[in-house]
């Protein structure tokens, strides 16, 4: 029986185990709640893929099926987005998987050129965990980079397995999780060509780490300190408002004042004699405030809201829109983050400065002009012009706005410039109750690792709610609801490994990747 199924394997076409990873890569995600950690099988059935494949230009056509398979399995929320015409979004939504397939066709490429130099043997599969985070960390990087789909992302439901990442960033957990897949691709697919004893070896190494994983992640966890007590100094009361405003709805005119009171009664509600203790800081989502509130266009805005400050007699965190040079003889906006204190005064404000791609901005619009007549529906937002923390004390805050959360760099940045607590203001009501909201909710418990602080995420619609340092949400709003929720919060300065060292593994990976990818191509333009 067990020669039949290893026959079976053998005569398998390469593309089967492909669209196999992707189909699994896609099933991993959010909301497929504790699924994640299959994630190691995604890179297990890329390996046979590889294996298969004929040749290098075999598995580059194998590595493009594995990727749109996992990325037309992933994003079809963008459907979910209103007010935009299908071809538009199915332009879009074809784009974006055949980009995004592009860096695992490039991976199981270079795969199968190390295979072919080595003559198929079973070494070059060690450099098959780096290659394929390298392929990860270039892809988030420039203005295109997008790191939805890194192994991470899946595994971030499950806290004991993202630990890793106080000491070498989710890149760590990555890599992790690529070492356990191709250790049980080598143990276990006879087209790995193992040996024998190298199968029994590669076995041992993959139960090893199938068990020392998880076991670091739960003694990490076990020997996190208890809830913080309200009394101490370095603590925060800090509150989420979700107003549940239908995006589409508070911009059109005489809507605004929908926003304004809904956000204003919750706020008031924090601090009335029945709320409770007032919170230290109060937080709404991002563009929770559909008007400007400075500039010569802000109306009554900074008045009203001036004067809710110093009614409630707390600091408020307020998302809007705030005016940005003219661009091409059009009005453009930065997406901004304004830190109000009890005396009504606006004393920071952080303007949002990795823009999303096709959705606030067009790339490189600034540069070539023909580009400024392309028209997605996109927004005229500009990038701010420094990643910052803001305020003071312990309420120096590190602002992520939407799809800053989901680089890990950026967060660290906050961190070293002091931020003592990291705050995620977002407006994911474009998608729906599709898995989006719940994708971009998980990918925070990383951030929270990898600094060390404490989080508090507040979206428009959903999902909102609170992270501590090890990525566990304390409390959570979900999808639809209109109300807010209140938690005591660390408010200490960084102190991971990665806070101080960054990129001890994503950078010696994509730099190792480069290499022997741009190697490759030299020897194979020499060759012809």
């Amino acid at each position: 029986m067990m020669a039949f199924l290893q026959r079976s394997l053998l005569c398998s076409p390469p593309w089967l185990f492909a669209l196999a990873a992707g189909s699994l890569h896609a099933f991993s995600l959010p909301p497929a709640a504790g699924y994640g950690w299959l994630v190691p099988g995604v890179v297990l059935l890329a390996a046979g893929a590889v294996a298969r494949s004929a040749g290098a230009r075999g598995a580059l056509w194998t590595g493009l099926v594995y990727g749109l398979t996992a990325h037309l399995g992933v994003f079809h929320w963008l459907f979910e987005i209103p007010e935009t015409p299908a071809p538009i979004l199915g332009v879009a939504y074809l784009g974006l998987a055949a980009y995004g397939a592009l860096f695992p066709a490039a991976l199981f490429w270079l795969q199968a050129r190390l295979l072919l130099r080595a003559r198929r043997g079973t070494a070059s599969w060690a450099l098959f965990p780096v290659l394929w985070v390298g392929m990860e960390q270039i892809r988030a990087l420039g203005l295109l980079g997008f790191p939805w789909l890194d192994l991470s992302t899946s595994l971030s439901v499950h806290p004991p397995l993202i630990q890793l990442a106080a000491w070498g960033g989710a890149a760590a957990v990555d890599l992790v999780a690529a070492m356990l897949g191709t250790a049980l691709a080598a143990a276990l697919d006879p087209a790995l060509g193992a040996a024998p004893r190298r199968r029994a070896w590669a076995a041992l190494a993959a139960g090893a780490l199938a068990v020392a994983w998880p076991a670091f992640g739960l003694a990490r966890l076990a020997a996190a300190p208890p809830e913080p007590e309200p009394t101490r100094e370095e603590t925060l009361r800090v509150a989420v408002v979700q107003g549940n405003i239908d995006p589409a709805q508070k911009w059109r005119s005489g809507q605004a004042r929908l926003s304004l009171d809904t956000f204003a009664a919750q706020t008031r509600a924090l601090v009335s004699p029945g709320g409770g203790a007032a919170p230290d800081l109060v937080v709404w989502p991002e563009t929770s405030m559909p008007c400007l509130i400075e500039g010569p266009r802000a109306g009554h805005c900074p008045s009203w809201l001036s004067e809710l400050a110093r009614e409630v007699q707390t600091w408020i965190l307020v998302g809007a829109l705030s005016p940005g040079p003219a661009v091409g003889g059009r009005a453009s906006y930065y997406n901004s983050a304004y830190l109000v204190a009890p005396s009504g005064e606006s004393v920071d404000r952080y303007d949002k400065v990795h823009l999303v791609p096709f959705g606030e901005m067009i790339p490189l619009d600034d540069h070539i002009e023909v580009l400024r007549r392309v028209d997605f529906g996109e927004g005229d937002f500009v990038s701010g012009r420094a990643l910052r923390a803001i305020g003071e004390g312990r309420r120096r805050l590190g602002v992520l706005i939407c799809f800053e959360s989901l680089f890990g760099r950026q967060a660290r940045r906050l961190a070293r410039d002091g931020a003592r607590l990291l705050v995620i203001i977002t407006n994911d009501a474009w998608f729906g109750r599709s898995a989006a909201p719940e994708q971009h909710a998980a990918i925070a418990a990383l951030r929270a690792v990898e600094t060390g602080l404490a989080i508090a995420r507040c979206a428009n619609t959903g999902i909102s709610g609170f992270v501590d340092p090890w990525g566990r949400y304390r409390a959570r709003i979900e999808l639809d609801q209109c109300m807010s929720r209140v938690a005591i919060l660390p408010s200490a300065e960084a102190a991971t490994l990665y806070v101080r060292l960054g990129e001890v593994v994503g950078f010696p990976c994509a730099l190792a990747a480069l290499a022997l990818a741009l190697g490759e191509l030299f020897a194979r333009r020499e060759a012809a």
